[in-house]
């Protein structure tokens, strides 16, 4: 409980006693469920999981209670539920006055993962789980009900002894009770801690082996173990009978009995039938199918939605479309949730209602493959305007060359709409989504040696996995900085769209379209033979364009070289143009210099000056005429083949001067000479060495470097 909780927990048995009244009055009209309820109670107390209150102690708390009927529960098809949520006097509830505890429950995409990998599975369920975790005497009061048998006898107090469902933290204390008996008894049971610690999902323990041997062991060690701490397994289902023969018929589920016949049973959600092995689905979306009259609203279809369990993201191609509609719908209506929906809409949803019945036809398989053979992980990514997927394969060859392939898991997103996400951004989100479930996969088998594939179909992606980060904007750097991390650019190649099996969850599939879908339930063709070998050569991929940090470069270019050009057309002496420049140079260099001491206060200009004013021309002048090529340089050190200069070897030197490379670049002449000198702007700089020589061309006072470190104009 939280600090100082007792002065806000008030007063409920009012509402409590109230509430209970009501519930008497639905026993006057239910009489089946009365009797359930009674016998439901009487349990509790024969169990010695409620007692009468004989002390009174204040403050306390009474939870109402009410019933629901699960007609296809197997063992409990009444469920009494202890509503901790319910406003006291003071208008707070219990569960808002408990500590919820750290989540102890194992993850469920990563327990069905990893119990796919088992040749030989079983599953459990504990009896009674929470009501087998005893409350501490001091803490009972917290937890009451009011109860009596028939209306003519006084309503009394009854303190429930044990963890009970509805408390925020029955949860915690339930799983933690199992650790603490882990950490104390395990090491006598060395195969079942693992399974027990990692495998149990609430109160359904999913377990497995890849030998009869080690299952049938792991097994009874499971029983032992779970005994000592006072929990008895029960409702034992199998895919191999051998692990049910040593077990009392009572604790077998009742779909066991007759194996060769044996329905299905729900495993947390989805429906496993232990005779054939496989994974089926089922649904109720169709029930509001029957009232004709009755209008979809907002509400009602994101009901509907809600029904379909699909953990691993098998189904969906399906589920995207209706993700798809359910945002559009959004857009539309925002805020009404119980307004009918247009009728074209309410059209396309009961269209694709219709079709649901499909799903029931697909079967996946529960094994994945011999994790003992070679295993590898084949990934693919793709994105459409209206949402991004990933899909996993494992692909398991064995010593004899036979191949199995079997899809994993897979994962949808949305496609942002409330900004403009361009179509590479978001197939490199796709890689993304696909690295983040490849890593799951990966830690969820036990296999520590697994060869992993990521495929795309996205070009502009695999130039950027293949590029080096720092040359990307944001947005692309740190997605492909995640992505390398689980991925390395290795790991990736080049697919073609119509192999690419995430193209059917990114678009979309209608349910009869799904159920027969070839390329989504076992990937593309060649993943069954070695032509993945080949198809995972891509070609050599010149960096793209796209997203590379360019903006400030050729902004911060721009606006240098826009100055001095407009300093060249306005003065005819490039001389001039230089004291210009270094005046101005000095000016910004003084303005940023805090320390007067170290600012030039000079009344002429230095040569360095000079010199500097001399190169920042000659760059403003060749980024006028060459800034892309520029940009191509400093980016890739190389030029795009269709470049004007692209026979001359361009290069970029020390000072950020583009120069003509070639043979002359490994000779020992200055940069000035080696390079080629003719510019549109070079005539003033001409003009400038003319005068300077008393109007004479000798060769001896001309100096090589002033058309040399210009560009070439190309016409």
């Amino acid at each position: 409980m939280k600090p100082g909780f007792e002065k806000h927990l008030g007063s409920t048995k009012p509402q409590a006693v109230e509430q209970f009244k009501l519930l008497e009055r639905r026993f006057a009209r239910d009489k089946e469920l009365q009797h359930k309820y009674k016998q439901f109670i009487q349990e509790y107390i024969d169990l010695d999981h409620m007692k009468q209150c004989t002390m009174p102690r204040e403050p306390s708390f009474i939870l109402p209670h009410h019933g629901v009927i699960r007609a296809e529960s197997q063992t409990s098809p009444l469920r009494v539920v202890f509503n901790a949520s319910n406003k006291s006097s003071t208008g707070h509830s219990l569960n808002e006055l408990m500590e919820c505890g750290p989540n102890l429950q194992q993850d469920l995409q990563t327990m069905l993962i990893r119990w796919r990998q088992y040749q030989y599975v079983y599953t459990a369920d504990i009896e009674k789980f929470y009501r087998q975790v005893l409350v501490q005497e001091e803490d009972q009061h917290l937890q009451k009900i009011v109860w009596r048998n028939n209306n003519t006898e006084p309503i009394k107090e009854y303190q429930i002894t044990r963890v009970t469902y509805g408390l925020k933290a029955a949860g915690y204390l339930a799983m933690r009770t199992v650790k603490q008996l882990i950490q104390d008894d395990g090491h006598n049971y060395p195969l079942a801690i693992n399974t027990l610690d990692q495998q149990l999902y609430v109160d359904d323990l999913l377990a497995g082996n890849n030998n009869i041997a080690d299952a049938k062991i792991t097994q009874q060690q499971l029983i032992d173990l779970l005994h000592g701490g006072g929990f008895n397994l029960r409702k034992w289902t199998s895919n191999d009978p051998r692990l049910l023969e040593h077990l009392d018929r009572g604790q077998i589920s009742e779909n066991m009995l007759n194996f060769k016949h044996a329905q299905s049973n729900k495993t947390l959600g989805l429906k496993w039938n232990p005779c054939t092995d496989e994974f089926t689905f089922e649904h109720n979306i169709n029930e509001q199918a029957k009232n004709a009259d009755k209008q979809i609203t907002k509400r009602s279809l994101l009901s509907d939605m809600s029904k379909l369990y699909d953990p691993l993201g098998w189904l969906s191609p399906v589920t995207v479309k209706a993700k798809i509609l359910f945002q559009h719908i959004w857009t539309i209506n925002r805020n009404n949730w119980d307004e009918p929906l247009p009728a074209t809409l309410q059209k396309e949803w009961l269209q694709f209602r219709s079709e649901m019945s499909h799903i029931e036809q697909i079967k996946i398989h529960r094994w994945i493959g011999d994790m003992n053979s070679n295993v590898e992980l084949h990934g693919f990514s793709d994105a459409s305007e209206k949402a991004m997927s990933c899909v996993i394969y494992c692909k398991t060859t064995d010593v004899t060359g036979n191949i199995v392939i079997r899809m994993v898991a897979a994962k949808t997103k949305l496609a942002p709409l409330n900004k403009s996400v361009s179509l590479p951004r978001l197939e490199l989100c796709a890689a993304q989504l696909l690295a983040l479930l490849m890593k799951k996969v990966i830690e969820s088998i036990d296999k520590p040696e697994v060869t992993k594939h990521g495929w795309t179909d996205s070009m502009v992606v695999l130039g950027w996995l293949q590029g080096d980060t720092s040359r990307w904007k944001t947005f692309v750097a740190n997605r492909v900085r995640e992505i390398v991390e689980t991925m390395p650019a290795s790991c990736w190649g080049h697919t073609r769209s119509e192999d690419n099996a995430a193209d059917c969850a990114s678009r979309g599939l209608s349910p009869s379209q799904l159920s027969s879908h070839a390329l989504w339930w076992q990937g593309p063709t060649w993943l069954k033979t070695d032509e993945n070998k080949t198809e995972k050569y891509t070609p050599e991929i010149k960096p793209p364009q796209l997203e590379m940090k360019t903006t400030k470069v050729a902004s911060a270019m721009q606006t240098s070289s826009s100055i001095i050009l407009g300093l060249i057309e306005k003065h005819s002496s490039i001389q001039h143009v230089m004291r210009v420049t270094s005046w101005v140079k000095r000016f910004i260099k003084n303005a940023r210099t805090a320390k007067p001491a170290e600012r030039s206060l000079t009344a002429y200009l230095t040569t360095m000056e000079l010199d500097d004013a001399h190169s920042t021309i000659i760059k403003a002048v060749q980024t006028s005429c060459f800034q892309e090529e520029i940009i191509e340089l400093l980016q890739t050190n190389t030029v795009k083949n269709k470049s004007r200069l692209l026979q001359l070897n361009p290069y970029m030197d020390k000072q950020g001067i583009l120069r003509v490379g070639g043979r002359l670049k490994n000779s020992t002449l200055s940069e000035g000479q080696k390079a080629s000198n003719h510019s549109a702007e070079q005539r003033q700089a001409n003009r400038h060495a003319h005068t300077t020589s008393s109007h004479s061309y000798s060769p001896r006072r001309s100096s090589p470097d002033i058309g040399a470190s210009l560009p070439k104009i190309f016409g």
